[in-house]
């Protein structure tokens, strides 16, 4: 049975130089380097934002959100990053994070586009993704494939953009128009 989640026990925790801790236990939880947008960052962007996912019921880190940004002059696109600790996967952690994400971020007028990496392989945020919108695109110039343990892993590429976003946003309240004229 699949677990529901309480999303009042968790919360983002802004990371900074001083949570070196926290850093390692984060490498740990993406020790096979699956979920990472790793190619973006193998190429020297550093992550702009970075956030601890925290269970505060028993003060345990969960996962991982980072934000980089790629386009330096505008502002305008990101690369999102998740890591969910296997034993919180598949109970809507990941869901919540990238619908947070993307009121968030869309809400900034600079901000256009939304991208994400994931190895081929990792059928897991692959639906994760396909299941909130992102679209498959074919990916950055030189980012389609990283090394892993050694490995050349292939890399798929989706996008989401402000205007899905907006269009989203515009589908959900007409709903909800509808529902209260019932």
């Amino acid at each position: 049975m699949k677990e529901t989640l309480n999303l009042s026990t968790y919360y983002l925790k802004v990371l900074n130089d001083d949570d070196s801790e926290l850093f390692y236990q984060i490498q740990a939880l993406d020790e096979q380097k699956l979920c990472f947008g790793d190619a973006i960052l193998a190429k020297n962007c550093e992550p702009y934002l970075n956030f601890a996912v925290m269970n505060g019921m028993k003060n345990e880190l969960v996962g991982y959100l980072g934000l980089t940004q790629v386009d330096e002059e505008f502002w305008s696109d990101w690369l999102l990053s998740i890591v969910i600790a296997p034993k919180y996967r598949h109970q809507g952690l990941g869901d919540y994070l990238i619908k947070q994400t993307l009121n968030t971020l869309f809400n900034y007028p600079n901000i256009c586009r939304l991208y994400v990496t994931v190895e081929e392989n990792n059928r897991n945020s692959i639906r994760l993704f396909e299941r909130n919108e992102f679209m498959a695109f074919c990916g950055f110039s030189g980012f389609d494939f990283i090394k892993i343990n050694g490995r050349r892993h292939r890399l798929n590429h989706y996008l989401y953009t402000k205007e899905m976003y907006q269009e989203k946003k515009q589908t959900l309240q007409g709903y909800q128009k509808l529902l209260i004229k019932q």
